[in-house]
């Protein structure tokens, strides 16, 4: 069943064309992050405000050093970027913070609630009414929703408060244009540790892989866009694991490898090798 986000449609008649739907300004022009990498990832020059996204990745493997560093980046580009964590404490955060010596900062929460954190954002765009407002929540598991109160029967399970919540928070983000980045968890198998209904209800899942070289031990990052309904997907970008966070690399050696790879596959499912 669909997770039913409540998202405004057009008025169209039986025979509308396509070409008559005009489309809202707030989706004719990506936004800028600050982050070169992640710019090209999503829409190829920034992401599309209302974009739910999905991060990914092993424990350990640099997700919220990523969305550290991304929601560092946006205050630096005069954005405001919430950074909810029920993983980490704040401490935490902010020695991770001080470890990368970032210049920027970000607004710290650790609301447990949809509720909570769609009324701190609320007063968010209350305030900086020019300004555009970034979510980060880190991580999906950790949402929760209110009970209502006089409710009769059991408590609803914690994945049944976490898909609510989800629902709540992707209907508030797209309804208001928020960028929301959504950090989520992986089993031992490297899969999605949730509902695969999540990953069909994000626009942009984005996965963090870390593979590790046998003989030598040394590891290595892999950024990849697993699914975007506003660019490309398929793409990614190698990086390692610094003091200062993920370091990748050029633009162009990343292109040149990714472009290796898919010969080299295409090579593979041809049974007759490559075309002279």
């Amino acid at each position: 069943m669909p997770m039913a986000l409540g998202l405004g449609q057009p008025i169209v008649a039986i025979d509308s064309n396509i070409l008559e739907i005009k489309i809202p300004k707030e989706m004719e022009k990506a936004i800028p992050t600050g982050h070169a990498h992640m710019d090209r990832l999503f829409a190829g020059d920034g992401i599309i405000a209302g974009t739910v996204s999905l991060v990914t990745g092993a424990p350990g493997g640099g997700k919220t050093t990523l969305m550290v560093d991304v929601a560092d980046k946006l205050m630096g580009m005069g954005h405001v970027a919430v950074y909810n964590t029920g993983e980490e404490s704040l401490f935490q955060v902010r020695r991770v913070v001080s470890r990368m010596d970032l210049k920027n900062g970000f607004i710290p929460a650790y609301n447990m609630y949809a509720q909570d954190i769609i009324e701190h954002c609320e007063a968010l765009r209350t305030k900086y009414k020019d300004k555009k407002i970034f979510l980060f929540q880190d991580s999906l598991q950790c949402i929760r929703v209110k009970r209502e109160e006089g409710l009769r029967g059991r408590p609803a399970s914690d994945e049944k408060q976490t898909l609510d919540g989800l629902q709540m928070l992707a209907t508030y983000c797209k309804n208001n244009w928020i960028p929301f980045f959504l950090i989520g968890h992986i089993n031992k198998k490297g899969d999605f540790a949730g509902k695969q209904l999540i990953k069909h209800i994000v626009d942009c899942h984005l996965h963090l892989d870390v593979d590790v070289d046998p003989e030598t031990g040394v590891e290595e990052r892999i950024l990849q866009m697993q699914k975007n309904r506003f660019g490309a997907s398929g793409t990614f970008y190698q990086a390692e694991m610094t003091e200062k966070g993920l370091k990748f690399e050029s633009a162009s050696s990343s292109m040149n490898a990714k472009k290796k790879s898919v010969e080299e596959n295409a090579d593979e499912d041809n049974e007759f090798g490559p075309e002279e």
